[in-house]
């Protein structure tokens, strides 16, 4: 037996999300019983009719199978079983096997007991509790919130990592009993639902069913009795492609077995018991490293310095200590560390404090290179190194990351990624810490405060979709803030001169600017949901283009892009709909995606890009899901050519800019709050996490002109924040500017690459839900902010007669303003 790839590699999913409660009849009425039967007209016909052979029910379909599984999952009472996945493989000749075990018991409306993969859930109705076998220290609690829901499982992003992210998937029957639509998600993207020959499972008849899906092919078998969920034969074709870099795949597969699985019988209250270990840390949400480490003993770190003498946590004992974790290969770091070494200078006298680098480069690099980088940085912190690797029990996977040790040996503060106002920041907490206070729980209550939101957004999602009343109630009873137009003002620093306006587009919405190399710039504006509005830079109606569109089917944004064909594309789509809608440069139809998706609904588009990721100049669509449904590539006649379903609630995707080969990256935000980067072929290529930010929306230009780009994003700390936050790709937050809070109504971009200033870098254009505009430079610094004094509908910038112009889209019309720059008296 050898070792597998790490577990996140082995990712699969479940194709199941939440349950939808239908009732299936099993039988119909033949009338009013009480009535005497008529007899035959004749001997004959008496005779003819006892001689016809009695009729065979009609056998049932795939997906009549399914309903009824459905049925009986949602409306049982109690259910429980034990059982487990299993993988086994024979890879270049050796056989592989694991076994992951999981069991779960529920009795509605609030008990629950859960174990899977890693996780631990108990609910006894009054308290929820969760732990993960990775965080033996820490046990999740929480007041329980009345009936269960799959979103009491999901609202924590590691414990829903922890429970459902194993090499098998998340386990059906969760989703089956706790979510709204598994039908409806079972089906999404199902190509086929064929029933097979029955089979057997421990003397018990089961129907078999398999359902074709883009991963793969999965056998359900399903008790033709109860309709309970016997065993599922699970897709390996994502395993077998992992799995080849390893050799040969001779054999594999992939079973869950769910071992006396049993509906609405009666279930042990004391499996929904549980007591947290004595010297458990309780906490409301799982802490992710490094921030473990905070309120908490600094563990036994060796160091040695480049003389080879040791230093030690003791041997500093009283002091406040700064360790540094960086290495000569990381850019990162020598941006960070030049603005640490203005701190060192500023405490440099003070023998209470102590500055340290400590190199995380290979043993085998020679301390001269660790000496000549601090030289060319001009940087002059003592270097240590860590022979004995003893770092790694502080539980960080990047560098920079800096740690702030107390006088008495507790981690009292981490810096992640780098910051680029820590030499503003970090003096007044090394201040507090001289003064014997703490600061660790600031940084806790700001992590707390953006898991709450995280909880929020995702309750709010689950909500919205009208799970049940009482979930309908648990989204208004949230406060949002009011939203109320701000009377019309003029801007401070920049001058608006009114131009054009176009009252031909009566109800218009984002605006999307085409710029042809043989031909005129037109502006493309979203018109009354169902078309597109093709103007002029001189304000004049050019062209309405109706779309071809499902009765149902709006738009409300547009993605372009030209091929190396030269011919442009252009894709339309509107958040939460089911298809996006593919046009060729005189806005005929080229494909709906997913072209089924009308018949196989999914829980929402989020949303979508047009571009050339791998660099062959053939440009695809790229289109992310909320839901388990993740991201997904097709081609413009709509074939899809992968798939990625390791995602989650992706709320936007972006594509980056160019490597050396010509090949970009796709960044893809939302889910648990870290951005998601895959390649060309949809595999992943790393994550970017921001400190304390969970984004929702990023944008990416190219505003200098350097041809690096520049990113921005938009946060929240609670539902209705609205932050935007330039960051880089190593995760340095680099600004960040609050917007009026609220929700939008309409669905502007709220993010807009443009340009206001006839020199210089471009500016990043925020539209605000009060009707006011603000500008940022590219380096965050705020340009001007004005109220436009109606609701935006759209918002872009585009150069009119040799002037930068600013355009913006209300419900009274489209309004281009030239702008210039007051002059400064």
């Amino acid at each position: 037996m050898v070792g597998f790839p790490e577990k996140k590699h082995l990712k699969h999913i479940a194709a199941i999300v939440v349950c939808l409660g239908l009732a299936i009849s099993l039988g119909c009425s033949r009338g009013d019983s009480s009535k005497e039967k008529e007899s035959p007209e004749s001997d004959a016909d008496a005779q003819v009719e006892k001689k016809l052979p009695p009729q065979k029910p009609k056998p049932l379909t795939g997906r009549e199978i399914l309903q009824r599984m459905v049925a009986a999952y949602q409306n049982a009472t109690s259910y429980s079983d034990h059982g487990q996945v299993r993988l086994r493989a024979v890879v270049g000749g050796r056989d592989m096997d694991l076994a992951a075990p999981f069991s779960m018991a529920l009795v509605r409306p609030d008990k629950l007991r859960l174990e899977a993969y890693q996780a631990m859930v108990v609910c006894d109705g009054t308290t929820f509790f969760a732990a993960i076998k990775d965080i033996p220290d820490q046990v999740l609690q929480r007041p329980a919130s009345g009936r269960l829901s799959i979103g009491s499982l999901v609202t924590d992003p590691m414990l829903a990592e922890a429970w459902s992210q194993g090499f098998g998937g998340a386990m059906p029957q969760v989703l089956l009993l706790l979510g709204k639509d598994p039908l409806k998600n079972l089906l999404s993207d199902t190509k086929e639902v064929a029933v097979s020959e029955p089979g057997e499972i421990d003397g018990r008849a089961c129907y078999r069913l398999r359902i074709k899906r883009p991963e793969g092919t999965a056998t359900f078998w399903i008790d033709q009795k109860t309709f309970v969920l016997r065993r599922v034969v699970l897709p390996t074709d994502i395993i077998r492609r992992e799995l080849s870099g390893r050799g040969q795949v001779e054999s594999i597969s992939l079973v869950a077995d769910f071992v006396n699985a049993q509906l609405d019988e009666q279930v042990n209250l004391k499996a929904f018991q549980f007591e947290p270990p004595k010297d458990a840390e309780i906490v409301k949400f799982f802490l992710p490293p490094p921030m473990r480490m905070l309120g908490k003993k600094a563990p036994d770190l060796q160091f040695v310095d480049l003389d080879g003498k040791p230093v030690t946590l003791e041997s500093l004992t009283g002091k406040v200590v700064l360790l540094d974790f960086w290495a000569t290969w990381c850019g990162p770091c020598r941006k960070s560390l030049p603005n640490l070494e203005k701190i060192r200078q500023r405490y440099k006298d003070d023998p209470k404090v102590a500055f340290f680098a400590v190199s995380v480069d290979e043993p085998q690099t020679d301390n001269k290179v660790l000496v000549e980088t601090f030289e060319d940085l001009k940087v002059g912190i003592p270097i240590l190194r860590d022979p004995k690797q003893s770092a790694a029990a502080l539980q960080f996977t990047g560098i920079p990351t800096l740690f702030v040790i107390g006088a008495d040996g507790v981690v009292q503060h981490c810096e992640i990624g780098g910051n680029p106002r820590i030499a503003e920041e970090l003096p007044a907490k090394i201040d507090a810490l001289l003064a014997g206070e703490n600061i660790y729980e600031k940084s806790l209550r700001e992590f707390e405060e953006q898991m709450d939101a995280y909880a929020g957004m995702i309750e709010a999602q689950l909500s919205s979709e009208g799970e049940t009343s009482s979930d309908k109630r648990v989204l208004e009873e949230q406060v949002l803030p009011e939203v109320k137009t701000a009377p019309r003002s003029d801007p401070a620093r920049l001058k608006l001169a009114p131009l054009w306006k176009c009252a031909e587009v009566k109800s218009p919405g984002n605006i999307l600017v085409v710029r042809n190399d043989d031909g005129p710039v037109r502006l493309m504006v979203v018109e009354d949901w169902k078309s597109v509005a093709e103007v002029g830079l001189d304000g004049k109606l050019i062209a309405l283009h109706k779309l071809k569109l499902d009765e149902n089917e709006i738009v409300g944004s547009i993605r372009t892009a030209v091929g190396a064909d030269g011919k442009r594309y252009f894709v339309a789509f509107l958040l939460s709909q089911q298809r996006c809608h593919v046009y060729d440069e005189n806005w005929k139809l080229i494909a709906h995606y997913p072209e089924d998706a009308l018949e196989s609904p999914h829980r929402g588009i989020a949303d979508v890009e047009l571009g050339d990721l791998d660099g062959d100049g053939k440009l695809n669509v790229y289109v992310s899901y909320w839901g388990l449904v993740g991201v997904q590539c097709a081609s413009l006649e709509g074939k899809r050519l992968w798939a990625n379903r390791s995602l989650s609630e992706v709320a936007c995707i972006a594509i980056g800019g160019p490597n050396a080969q010509g090949r970009r990256d796709l960044y893809c935000a939302g889910g648990a709050g870290a951005i998601v980067v895959l390649d060309a072929k949809g595999k992943r290529n790393g994550e970017i996490s921001v400190r304390n930010r969970f984004f929702h929306w990023i944008a990416s230009a190219d505003l200098r002109g350097d041809g690096r780009g520049q990113w921005c994003g938009m946060s929240a700390k609670k539902t209705g924040d609205n932050i935007a936050v330039g960051f880089s790709l190593s995760g340095e937050e680099l600004w960040s500017y609050t917007l009026p809070a609220g929700v939008p109504r309409i669905p502007i971009e709220p993010i807009v690459p443009g340009r206001v200033t006839r020199d210089g870098p471009g500016q990043w254009l925020l539209p605000g839900l009060d009707g006011s505009i603000h500008i940022v430079s590219a380096d965050g610094v705020p340009l001007d902010k004005f109220n436009y004094g109606a609701e935006l509908h759209g918002l872009t910038t585009v150069e009119i007669d040799g002037r930068p112009a600013l355009v913006v889209a209300t419900a009274g019309g489209v309004e281009a303003w030239g702008v210039e720059q007051n002059k400064v008296r």
